[in-house]
């Protein structure tokens, strides 16, 4: 009995040593991601050092982006084709991850790129930055070095916008395409124009030569209405020497639909047939095409329910209105109900080089067959 209770006593020790040791293997609560703490504070290049960088941070409410970051980079006129090679930025944050990927050969050449910061354990937790390259003039040229709209010259305006590209072309005009927010009346803009030259002259007539414009543009700023058919047209002189350039002031999204959420029911399956189900306009400045729709999420999926947006050849003017449409193809579809998100990317008609500055706009439809 006494050997029992010995044997007893030494195996309840060990179960409380062991229960002592027992690691707690409860799962630790997650720290929340706050992406509001992301950031990027510079971005380079292997092939070249930038002159200047200016970074607007994302805004972000909630903990969700409304508003993606801009990164706009000088660098120095004469690297080839702009195709460089992005380093490691001053991001290192453990748990997240960037694309496009750094370290390769990316082209910038009149391009806005986006890239992306993701949380490896959220993919919905993430941030954006928009950026953009552009060549400054070589030293010593005759250039436009900046075109600004200021807001404590601008009232409509909650903070001050610099133009998104300037392009300088010695054998031709150069131009500036500067990007405002939607609903910005674009027939009393003051901008803020900062040259190397002696004298800024101006026109806003399309068949006046501007450096042999009477008028001189104040370096304290004029009001200009920069409405489309009209121009505004700058040459900057020095001595015998001129540039001239077109400014094109527009929004990033022009393409607006008067119901971007449609439900389409009481239509008879097995015939083919073209309904409307909405009307797209354009709320830019310039006249538009559309270059892409691209369509996705498809109930059911497999399916082919598409839409369709006829545009004029010389382009949807400002405020102009066009229909959108989509086709039911008698034996594609049954009775049932059909969805599809379509997304639809603009153009400025003659302004090639704004092309990767706008985005598009996207329409969801349902169309339920009887």
């Amino acid at each position: 009995m006494r050997f029992t209770s010995i044997a007893m006593a030494a195996l309840l020790l060990q179960l409380f040593i062991f229960s002592g040791c027992k690691k707690n293997t409860q799962p630790q609560p997650q720290t929340p991601i706050d992406i509001s703490t992301i950031k990027i504070s510079d971005f380079r290049f292997s092939e070249v050092n930038y002159s200047s960088i200016d970074i607007d941070h994302p805004t972000v409410v909630n903990g969700i982006e409304t508003e993606p970051g801009r990164i706009t980079i000088k660098i120095p006129r004469g690297t080839t084709g702009l195709q460089l090679t992005p380093l490691a930025t001053n991001f290192q944050k453990q748990g997240f991850s960037i694309a496009p990927q750094l370290g390769v050969k990316t082209d910038f050449l009149f391009k806005e790129l986006l890239y992306s910061i993701t949380s490896s354990s959220d993919p919905q937790k993430k941030i954006n930055y928009r950026v953009t390259v552009q060549e400054e003039p070589v030293a010593g040229t005759l250039a436009i070095t900046n075109f600004r709209f200021l807001k404590s010259m601008n009232a409509q305006l909650s903070e001050d916008i610099s133009a998104v590209q300037i392009i300088h072309e010695s054998s031709s005009i150069g131009k500036i395409h500067v990007i405002v927010p939607a609903g910005t009346h674009f027939g009393a803009l003051t901008p803020v124009i900062d040259h190397n030259g002696e004298q800024l002259r101006y026109t806003q007539n399309a068949f006046e030569v501007p450096a042999n414009s009477a008028t001189i543009y104040p370096h304290t700023g004029l009001s200009i209405d920069f409405t489309y058919p009209k121009g505004f047209y700058i040459a900057v002189k020095r001595g015998e020497e001129v540039k001239t350039y077109s400014v094109i002031v527009d929004v990033e999204k022009p393409i607006v639909f008067v119901n971007d959420h449609v439900i389409i029911s009481g239509l008879r399956s097995g015939i083919t047939q073209t309904v409307k189900v909405s009307e797209l306009y354009n709320r830019g400045n310039r006249p538009i095409s559309i270059t892409q729709i691209a369509h996705s999420d498809h109930i059911p999926y497999g399916s082919d329910l598409r839409t369709f947006a006829a545009v004029p050849s010389m382009g949807l003017l400002p405020g102009e209105k066009t229909d959108v449409t989509t086709t039911i193809t008698e034996g594609f579809f049954f009775s049932g109900t059909y969805e599809v998100k379509a997304s639809m990317r603009p153009s400025f008609f003659q302004e090639p080089e704004m092309q990767s500055f706008l985005q598009p706009s996207f329409f969801n439809l349902k169309v339920q067959l009887q």
